[in-house]
């Protein structure tokens, strides 16, 4: 089951939960992403950018559900 939610800002999406995995893109600020999943410290959100099948890592605090 995903979530609904978007992004709060301009926000890069990664390879990986960390800002030292490689940057893959960026969406706008209002993006709606379909959440999958979290990192263990929910500091991070494994989400799909809607109306795509791209998808990577999102910082938890640029994301909003």
């Amino acid at each position: 089951m995903s979530i609904k939610a978007h992004a709060t800002t301009t926000v890069k999406y990664r390879s990986g939960p960390s800002t030292s995995c490689q940057a893959l893109g960026q969406v706008d600020k209002g993006t709606t992403l379909w959440i999958w999943d979290y990192n263990s410290g929910g500091t991070w959100v494994y989400a799909r950018i809607a109306g795509t099948n791209t998808h990577g890592w999102f910082s938890a605090q640029y994301v909003q559900s």
